[in-house]
């Protein structure tokens, strides 16, 4: 698992765990996955939408959904 990937680190995957491995055999689902969040907090066009509020929306979002972790993210 890729040291540099937001997903496992966000979900506390242990490094030796089943889902680890199962996530190594995914890389480019992740990848994909990592390109969406980058897209979505830092667009090339960010249509009017400042980072502080895409930021602060994405916060209130992992928080309303109780997802600690991910808030923290943010």
């Amino acid at each position: 698992m890729s040291s540099r990937s937001l997903i496992p680190r966000i979900a506390a995957v242990e490094a030796t765990s089943p889902l680890a491995t199962a996530l190594d055999e995914r890389t480019s689902i992740l990848d994909r996955s990592e390109l969406s969040h980058h897209a979505v907090i830092h667009p090339d066009d960010p249509g009017g939408l400042s980072l502080g509020l895409r930021v602060a929306l994405a916060t209130r979002v992992a928080a309303t959904n109780e997802d600690g972790p991910l808030t923290e993210h943010y």
